[in-house]
């Protein structure tokens, strides 16, 4: 059975705007606040009413512009790390393991693993490269 539930937002109202940096577009736009009243509902009918909510919204990318958008180094180094001697001990574990199928699994799952976080890694140092820092122009 599929139950279609979400929530509704009613009476969206402009409360102010402000100039403000944007983490998402990373620049500097001007960010709108709303204020509307949320409620869950249950196949489209309203069944809870949620209260009132007051959100920031970017101009130019309709994202929160205070947003944290960027995984800190830190926590990508250790997930890195944690993954990819995860898979590194499936694969080991599999050499000595008894059984086709639980070999065939970890080597498999072990391989894939490690193999994932090597192309993330990969992805996250290019990335990392490529990004400049915006130049902001002094008048």
């Amino acid at each position: 059975m599929i139950v279609l539930h979400g929530i509704y937002k009613f009476s969206k109202t402009l409360i102010g705007s402000q100039n403000c940096f944007c983490k998402s577009c990373n620049s500097e736009q001007s960010a709108e606040q709303f204020r509307t009243f949320n409620a869950w509902h249950v196949f489209f009918i309203p069944v809870l009413p949620l209260g009132y909510q007051q959100s920031w919204c970017c101009k130019k990318c309709g994202n929160d512009p205070h947003a944290r958008t960027i995984t800190s180094p830190l926590l990508l180094m250790i997930a890195i790390i944690l993954f990819g001697v995860l898979g590194l001990l499936l694969l080991g574990s599999s050499l000595s393991a008894k059984g086709m199928d639980r070999t065939m699994f970890l080597c498999v799952g072990g391989g894939l693993t490690a193999f994932a976080m090597l192309m993330w890694f990969i992805l996250w140092l290019q990335q990392k490269s490529q990004s400049n820092p915006i130049d902001v122009e002094k008048k």
